[in-house]
């Protein structure tokens, strides 16, 4: 299509003679034409539609905008707090503390913080995961109450309603919650176990709680590969024998519980012999426990294994003749106590170091690890066997100034 246009002599574009008429052609494709099909009027008809609802919109969008995400309503002072919180909150995760982001936050990029609620004695939020393909803000204003999402959303991390006071001090508040976290890692013995005292301990703990159920009898030396034979060979096949002589077939599920098996006082009812289990056509289950992290007691096996530990010396000398069930300073006399407790104190500080470092806690404050104090204990034990109160344990942080680790114990 050809298009005349006039131009003043002094404006003519660049590039053109200067002449009173520039001819110029426009093609234009067959799609975009008017025909009695009405298809392109009807384009046209959308993008009007479309362009005045999103002149509508705008006013909602906008006061969308600013109070999720620019957090309208909130004084500057809160969203700082706020920002510091959840900052904090996330550099405790990645760098002091991975290991409890990699147990509980696995895959998760940052936490976000959705605030519900701020008044000048209270203020109530949640948290949520942010992935790594999520493109959402750290900190956002929400309607959605906390207490209402915490059994719909599996976004939610935690729901806090506290004092305003704690979020006046967002360091302070990020560390109690970082720290909940690895209190419940270390309860549940979550965090991989390091060193050859720890594993041990770990191992006789499970034996001495289960001894009845594995038919191992109280010793001064445990050996490993006994201890994992029972584990892995015996005691699976041992509790589906013993379930069966209690329950029909068809009953019996293929997890149990060590823990409610220990509690109905059931004897195994299948004897252990040097060649293992006599009836090998029982099927074994899988073992579960509620009290005790079986998972810890593998790692346990494996790192022993690893270290070609062959035997485990038992920490506690035999019972003299108390009730396993009894309190266990009544077994023992005063300087047999006191010997247990300082092999125990010095053997926990060394194992504690290796600990913090393997699982990289960034622990920089902690009294055991710096070169400036001097941990004292003092234990003072039961009277022994005829003792009616129990042993106690007094701990001390001294200054000091030799500045070097110092562990000690008195009696």
């Amino acid at each position: 299509m050809g298009v005349n246009n006039w131009y003043p002599q002094d404006i003519v574009p660049d590039g053109l003679e200067k002449c009173a008429i520039v001819k110029i052609t426009i093609h234009f494709h067959d799609d975009n034409r008017v025909d009695n099909t009405g298809l392109y009027i009807q384009r046209w008809t959308q993008i009007v539609i479309d362009y005045q609802n999103r002149v509508a919109d705008y006013p909602i969008l906008k006061q969308n905008i600013d109070y999720n995400f620019l957090l309208a309503g909130i004084t500057n002072s809160d969203k700082l707090l706020f920002r510091r919180y959840v900052d904090e909150l996330n550099r405790l995760l990645d760098a002091d503390f991975s290991c409890v982001k990699n147990i509980y936050f696995a895959g998760i990029r940052r936490l976000g913080i959705g605030i519900y609620g701020v008044s000048n004695d209270s203020v109530e939020y949640w948290l949520y995961k942010i992935g790594y393909h999520d493109n959402l803000p750290d900190v956002i204003l929400t309607d959605k109450n906390p207490s209402e999402l915490s059994h719909h959303s599996e976004d939610m991390v935690a729901a806090h309603l506290s004092a305003y006071h704690h979020i006046q001090e967002p360091e302070l508040e990020a560390q109690t919650f970082v720290f909940g976290y690895l209190k419940q890692a270390i309860v549940t013995k979550r965090l991989r176990n390091y060193g050859k005292f720890m594993s041990e301990d770990i191992v006789q703990s499970f034996v001495n709680k289960y001894r009845d159920l594995l038919g191992i009898p109280e010793k001064p030396i445990y050996s490993v590969s006994e201890i994992s034979d029972r584990f892995y060979g015996y005691l699976p096949r041992a509790i589906s024998a013993t379930m069966l002589s209690f329950y029909n077939h068809s009953d019996i599920s293929h997890h149990f519980d060590i823990d409610e098996i220990l509690s109905q006082d059931i004897d195994p009812a299948i004897p252990y012999t040097q060649h293992g289990v006599d009836d090998e056509s029982e099927t074994p289950v899988a073992i579960v426990s509620s009290q005790f992290p079986l998972h810890a007691l593998q790692q346990s096996l494996e790192y022993l294994r690893s270290l070609s530990v062959s035997h485990i010396q038992n920490e506690m000398p035999i019972r003299n003749g108390h009730s396993v069930d009894s309190e266990i300073w009544r077994s023992h006399d005063a300087k047999t106590q006191a010997g247990i407790a300082e092999k125990i104190l010095r053997r926990a500080a060394r194992a504690y170091e290796s600990f913090v470092n393997a699982n990289r806690l960034l622990l920089p404050n902690s009294s055991y690890l710096d070169n400036t104090t001097t941990v004292l204990w003092i234990f003072s034990p039961s009277s022994g066997l005829e003792g009616s109160h129990e042993p106690l344990l007094s701990e001390f942080h001294l200054a000091n100034k030799e500045g070097s680790t110092a562990v000690e114990l008195g009696v």
